[in-house]
């Protein structure tokens, strides 16, 4: 990180290249112990600059009465994108350790900006030697000729037992399938679940009955990311199990007198499913990321189905011996 250190009313100010809100949250231990010793460091969400700075910088800060926005490092680790962009926007976030605060997120100032923008690309990274109790430099992959390797920074128990009493657990999503829910508990919030399936046996069933079960049985808002099933098959699967009808009549078109009369009856309701259909052979993870911000309260994201993406970083097949 390039830094050049100047005096600001006795703190120390690092203006350096703006991190990325992925490397700030790796390194966010790392970098409050900086704010704590007087540096700052800019931290950038797509467009909004943030400065995690020290508690000097607004001594309210300091005080649990200035009602200001308060979380547990552990907390804003998990939500640093957020946090950085209300801090943007003119509303100072305050980490804490504990219950102790002990830096600030405050919006960019112009001359902060000036100095983010000026500053010289870094070329190289020092390492970092580890302090008494506070860093563990752990093994590494990289060959020794990667170049220096800083050491990872570890949080301790403490760091992370208040956020977790503090936190409130958000409900599981359901497939809704009683006895997978039964014994998988659903889906938990934050994590990845990967269906295999071989082709034909229901993988993108399941997938589909747990969009289905979260937008129309729970209303709770749902993206549909469809890089190999068309979105409209993933509508009609949805149709056939809400109205009870065969799918594959459904899909060719043949449906009884009766299957017409069902599938007009919950047409209303799936047409006010808060379900987000996003489809097409450019659809990558990147696109998916950068579509789910934009809806509001987002309780699920179905991606179906992982196609093989070719890597020029990742060999087909095993080099010669």
């Amino acid at each position: 990180m390039a830094e050049d250190q100047v005096a600001d009313g006795g703190v120390t100010v690092a203006r350096n290249v703006p991190l990325s809100v992925d490397d700030a949250r790796t390194a966010l231990y790392q970098l409050v112990k900086d704010a704590e010793e007087g540096r700052t460091t800019v931290i950038r969400r797509r467009r909004q600059l943030a400065e995690l700075a020290p508690l000097q910088r607004l001594p309210a800060a300091q005080y649990k009465e200035s009602g200001l926005a308060s979380h547990t490092l552990t907390a804003a680790q998990k939500k640093l994108g957020d946090l950085v962009a209300d801090a943007a926007a003119g509303n100072p976030q305050v980490l804490l350790r504990r219950s102790t605060p002990v830096a600030v997120l405050l919006p960019v100032t112009d001359g902060q900006l000036a100095a983010t923008s000026t500053a010289p690309a870094p070329e190289t990274t020092e390492p970092v030697p580890a302090g008494p109790q506070e860093e563990v430099p752990l093994p590494s992959a990289r060959s020794a000729s990667a170049g220096p390797v800083r050491p990872r920074r570890l949080a301790s128990l403490g760091d992370v037992v208040d956020g977790v009493l503090a936190a409130t657990a958000a409900p599981p999503v359901m497939y809704g399938l009683t006895a997978l829910d039964a014994a998988t508990g659903g889906l938990q919030p934050g994590h990845l679940v990967v269906i295999a399936a071989a082709p034909g046996a229901g993988g993108s069933l399941l997938a589909t009955g747990a969009a289905r079960h979260t937008a129309l049985t729970l209303g709770r808002p749902v993206l549909y990311a469809a890089s190999g099933l068309k979105h409209e098959d993933a509508a009609r699967r949805m149709i056939a199990a809400e109205a009870g009808v065969d799918y594959q009549r459904l899909r060719a078109g043949e449906l009884t007198g009766p299957e017409r009369v069902a599938v007009g009856e919950v047409s209303q309701r799936l047409t006010q499913a808060r379900l987000f259909f996003d489809h097409g052979e450019d659809l990558t993870a990147q696109t998916i990321a950068e579509s789910a911000p934009y809806i509001e309260d987002l309780a699920l994201v179905v991606v179906d189905r992982l196609q093989y993406a070719a890597d020029p970083h990742t060999p087909s097949r095993a080099p010669p011996s």
